[in-house]
């Protein structure tokens, strides 16, 4: 309702209102710290590290070799999209059968978990650290880590059930909340829970250690991932905080993914064919540019990518450019 009174009461012609309105920006037009993160065009111009790694590892170790390493850059809402879009296109994901005009998959970790755990990694993280956020799928888990401590008043304990909504970021949250990305009732951690319980996936984790939160989805057992090793192997996998930063792959070209012997290309393209239909079918407006941002990928490369969907989907754009939206029937 919040949102939609903004809507009503304001406009592009007064846009400095809004953003006063805000807490964004002064009557004189000073732009704050949070109106840049949220808004500028190249963020990182301003906060170097407030960009988002993502890396796919085969095991359960954080180290070499490294299967997919991408670094997002841009403003908050382009980092959460490219940031989910990267999990789940990395991950199983079942397409069921088509039911009254709509095309259901289900991916072994809830879209709706993925998405809570990166949106609270990346309005909620420490800005005046030189961490980036990290978001790591392992054989057997998910991981985000986010520079920062738990706000003052919250424990570990008090994430898994209801809980006041205490952001440490309050003037970037709430843009956030009235885009919709985020809850601020304080239900985002216990929302993650219920949706993985309600997969059938072993209870989620939060940790706080030295200056980095992390938030833990465990993968569900199969014969790619292997046995699900349990919360007893994240000891093992951090005994050695010398190897890890050794092993950092910011500056290595052995971890460009076309390098990689590990990688199948055409597997790849399964799965971000896959994501890309999900994406889609959950968001029928998003255009073509956006859709290929989403999701790390040019432009010719989506089109490749829809050309390909097609021999088993009916995709098109129906309208204008402009206010249209996509349609997906599956071919009998």
């Amino acid at each position: 309702k919040e949102k939609r009174r903004l809507a009503l009461n304001y406009s592009e012609d007064n846009l400095l209102d809004v953003l006063v309105h805000l807490n964004l920006a002064t009557l004189e037009g000073a732009l704050t710290n949070s109106a840049l993160l949220l808004f500028a065009k190249e963020p990182q111009r301003f906060f170097v590290s407030s960009e988002i790694k993502c890396m796919v590892f085969p095991t359960t170790v954080k180290a070499k070799p490294i299967l997919s390493y991408q670094v997002y850059r841009g403003n908050v809402f382009e980092l959460v999209d490219a940031a989910v879009g990267f999990v789940m296109q990395h991950i199983d994901a079942r397409v069921g059968t088509h039911d009254q005009g709509a095309i259901t998959v289900e991916y072994e970790i809830p879209m709706s978990a993925v998405h809570e755990v990166i949106v609270n990694a990346v309005v909620h993280r420490q800005f005046e650290s030189n961490g980036s956020v990290e978001v790591m799928l392992f054989k057997d888990r998910l991981e985000v880590w986010n520079p920062g401590q738990l706000p003052y008043g919250l424990t570990i304990d008090s994430l898994t059930q209801m809980h006041s909504s205490v952001p440490p970021n309050p003037i970037l949250a709430h843009p956030v909340y009235l885009a919709g990305y985020i809850e601020r009732l304080g239900t985002g951690t216990t929302d993650v829970v219920n949706a993985c319980v309600a997969a059938g996936l072993p209870l989620p984790e939060f940790k706080q250690d030295i200056n980095v939160f992390k938030s833990i989805i465990w993968r569900k057992e199969n014969p790619q991932n292997g046995p699900q090793s349990g919360p007893q192997n994240l000891a093992d996998n951090e005994q050695d905080v010398n190897l890890e930063r050794q092993n950092d792959p910011q500056n290595d070209p052995q971890n460009d993914p076309q390098n990689d012997p590990q990688n199948d290309p055409q597997k790849i393209v399964s799965v971000r064919c896959r994501s890309l239909l999900e994406t889609i079918i959950s968001r029928p407006i998003v255009s073509k540019e956006e859709l290929a941002r989403i999701h790390g990928i040019s432009v010719p490369t989506l089109k490749r990518d829809l050309r390909s969907m097609r021999r088993s989907y009916d995709i098109k754009w129906v309208g204008p450019t402009k206010g249209g939206h996509w349609e997906v029937k599956p071919i009998k």
